[in-house]
């Protein structure tokens, strides 16, 4: 079965690349979020009070520590659950990225990067 590092150098060398990468990907973090709506929640038998939304940040290694960093984070406090949406989420991912000293931060989220 193939790891993400082995797959990785495969892709890079596949005889369709004939440009250079433009970008180290190893010296982004990526941020993602995630809701669940209350129909999905209910079907999946997530009690009531469950946190709906959450958020992540994984830092690819880029030394030789082997060692990569995802950490999650669940931005629910009870005062902001009314507020629970995809673009809390998502702003809350980059919040982390920006809080662990991250330069380079690559977001799917169009819309949280225009509300940076």
């Amino acid at each position: 079965k193939d790891t993400a590092d082995d797959t990785v150098p495969q892709l890079l060398s596949a005889p369709y690349r004939q440009q250079a990468l433009k970008y180290n990907w190893r010296q982004f973090a990526y941020t993602d979020g995630s809701f669940i709506d209350k129909l999905a929640a209910q079907k999946q038998g997530l009690p009531a009070d469950a946190p709906r939304i959450g958020a992540a940040v994984y830092v690819p290694r880029h030394d030789s520590s082997n060692l990569d960093t995802t950490i999650g984070y669940i931005p629910s406090e009870e005062s902001y659950q009314h507020d629970d949406t995809i673009n809390r989420a998502e702003l809350v991912a980059l919040y982390q990225a920006i809080k662990m000293g991250c330069r380079h931060i690559a977001s799917d989220s169009l819309a949280s990067i225009y509300q940076l």
